[in-house]
C-alpha cells in the first residue's frame, strides 16, 4: 500500500484555482451564449416563414441553448457561493403570485410532454421577505427537475400553505422516484439523475444544489423524501419575516 500526503495550503489551492477557472470560463461563455440564444428567439418568432425542417432545427437550438444558460448560470452561481460572493436582494414578494407565473411558464412544455400539473395555493398564504429572482429560481428548478424526471401520464403538483411564522412550499411528483438510494445525494453538485428516455441532459446538475444553498441564504430548508414507484416531495420552508428567523441560523451566517 502506497500512502501520499498533501500539503492542505497546496489542496487549497488547486480548490480554489478550479473554481476561479469555472466562473471565469463560464462568464466568457456569457456573451456567445446570449447571441446564439438571443437569433434562436428571433428564428422561433419567426417560424411561420421557416420550412418544417427549419422550425425544427430552431426549436432545437432554442432548446440546448436554454440548456446551456440554465447550466452556465448554475455554474457562476456555485462558484460564487464557494466565494461567499452569492447575495440575495430582499423584499416583499407575493408567494402566490410567483408561483403562479412561474407554473404558467412552464406549463406549456409540461402538457406537451403528456404531464399534468396541478397549483394548489392556500387563499391567504402571506407575502415573505425574499429575494422574488431567486425564490423564482428555486421554484422553476424544482418544477423542472420534476417534469424532466417524470414520464408521461404523471401528474406535478406544487401547493403553498401559510404556517404561523413561514410559508410552507412543496412541489411533488407521482412518478417513479429519484434515482438515488439516498434521497439526499439529489442535492450533490453534478449529481444528475436520467430523464424519461434514458437521456442524461436535463440539467447540470446543480440546479438542486443551488435551491438548497438559496433556501438557505433566506434562512429556510429545502428537504426531500422520495421513494422507488412511489414518487417524489421536495420541501421548501421560509420563513416570512427573514430577521426573525436568525436565531435558526448558525452564527456567522449573512
Amino acid at each position: 500500500m502506497i500512502l501520499m500526503a498533501w500539503d492542505i495550503a497546496i489542496t487549497d489551492e488547486i480548490v480554489q484555482g478550479r473554481i476561479t477557472f469555472s466562473m471565469s470560463a463560464s462568464h466568457e461563455f456569457r456573451s456567445p451564449l446570449a447571441a446564439l440564444l438571443g437569433f434562436a428567439e428571433i428564428l422561433e418568432i419567426d417560424r411561420e416563414n421557416l420550412s418544417e425542417g427549419q422550425a425544427e432545427a430552431a426549436a432545437i437550438i432554442l432548446q440546448n441553448a436554454r440548456y446551456l444558460k440554465t447550466m452556465v448560470d448554475d455554474i457562476i452561481d456555485l462558484s460564487r457561493n464557494s466565494f461567499g460572493e452569492l447575495r440575495i436582494e430582499i423584499g416583499d414578494i407575493d408567494v402566490a403570485r410567483v408561483i403562479s407565473e412561474v407554473a404558467e411558464s412552464l406549463r406549456p412544455q409540461i402538457e406537451a410532454s403528456g404531464q399534468r400539473l396541478d397549483v394548489r395555493i392556500e387563499e391567504k398564504t402571506p407575502s415573505i421577505e425574499a429575494d422574488d429572482k431567486r425564490i423564482r429560481q428555486i421554484i422553476f428548478n424544482l418544477l423542472q427537475n420534476a417534469h424532466v424526471h417524470t414520464p408521461e401520464g404523471t401528474t406535478s403538483e406544487i401547493s403553498a400553505v401559510g404556517t404561523g411564522p413561514e410559508v410552507l412550499i412543496e412541489v411533488s411528483d407521482d412518478g417513479e422516484g429519484l434515482p438515488f438510494e439516498n434521497p439526499e445525494d439529489a442535492f450533490g453538485s453534478f449529481r444528475s439523475g436520467l430523464a424519461t428516455g434514458g437521456d442524461p441532459m436535463t440539467g447540470s446538475g446543480i440546479g438542486l444544489t443551488i435551491s438548497r444553498q438559496l433556501a438557505e441564504l433566506h434562512r429556510g430548508t429545502l428537504e426531500v423524501e422520495s421513494k422507488a414507484g412511489e414518487g417524489t416531495r421536495f420541501t421548501l420552508r421560509l420563513p416570512v419575516k427573514r430577521d426573525a428567523a436568525r436565531k435558526l441560523v448558525s452564527p456567522g451566517d449573512d
